[in-house]
């Protein structure tokens, strides 16, 4: 990964989480559903919308996954998922606790590594994972939009590789990772 590739993404340090969303977004935009971290420091307003496989953690503990939306709050496997559904998965119930324990935290580090897998640390030693986990074209892993100038910054797949652009097609970095296989 290019150095000033991943410095773009250190715009997230000094901010704090002030808000945590889920949009089911499976087959209007994505393949999958959404979930949206709000970050917001004096000067900035940020937000990451994440469509690829997420973890929250500490050290010790597992708070959060993307997964935790298949089972519902008794630990049981879900195989539908109805309009109402997401009142009943453990992930309503995780997501409420997370909420609480970002509330207010300062983003500390962030990691970009070469893979397009996105770390950042919390104040609190928590940390949000972000995991990409497709290799089908045009698929986007995550965005990060600085909602007051209107800058996204994009990962996907595109072009047989891990893509790091602006929206409008300034490709900052275009190259195959090891592990992904045409």
């Amino acid at each position: 990964m290019k150095r000033e590739t991943a410095e773009k993404f250190n715009i997230l340090i000094g901010t704090s989480v002030t808000n945590i969303y889920f949009s089911e977004t499976r087959g209007l935009i994505s393949c999958d559903n959404m979930f949206g971290f709000n970050f917001k420091s004096r000067e900035k307003e940020l937000s990451l919308h994440v469509f690829s496989f997420l973890r929250v953690r500490d050290d010790k503990n597992l708070y959060l996954t993307t997964k935790d939306e298949f089972v519902d709050k008794n630990y049981r496997h879900l195989t539908k998922s109805p309009a109402s559904w997401l009142a009943g998965t453990l992930m309503k119930k995780r997501m409420k606790s997370v909420r609480n324990l970002l509330k207010k935290q300062v983003v500390t580090a962030v990691h970009l590594l070469d893979c397009g897998d996105l770390f950042i640390q919390f104040s609190n030693g928590m940390f949000l994972e972000v995991f990409v986990n497709y290799s089908c074209e045009d698929y986007e892993y995550y965005r990060l939009m600085d909602l007051k100038s209107d800058v996204h910054i994009v990962v996907s797949y595109t072009n047989g590789g891990l893509c790091i652009q602006e929206p409008d097609g300034v490709v900052f970095e275009q190259y195959e990772p090891v592990g992904f296989v045409k």
